[in-house]
């Protein structure tokens, strides 16, 4: 019984002392990559690559077509 007691004790003792893990920082990237969709004939719009009609942004925000050309000219 005196184990338990000496158990319960030691693990009431240390249940305040975790580590506190600190919130992780906002993220401020933006949502969209201008020069990547400017380039591509799009514009940013409400903080996203908007393409011209028949072009989507690809994950880097170019606007490509379905045969991957660009809606205007890369720079």
């Amino acid at each position: 019984m005196r184990i338990f007691i000496i158990a319960a004790a030691l693990l009431a003792l240390g249940a305040g002392c975790a580590p506190r893990v600190p919130e992780p920082a906002a993220d401020d990237t933006p949502n969209y990559n201008q020069q990547n969709c400017e380039g591509s004939g799009g514009k940013v719009v409400d903080g996203y690559c908007e393409c011209p009609e028949g072009y989507l942004p690809d994950p880097a925000d170019f606007c490509l077509d379905a045969e991957g050309k660009a809606g205007a000219r890369i720079e």
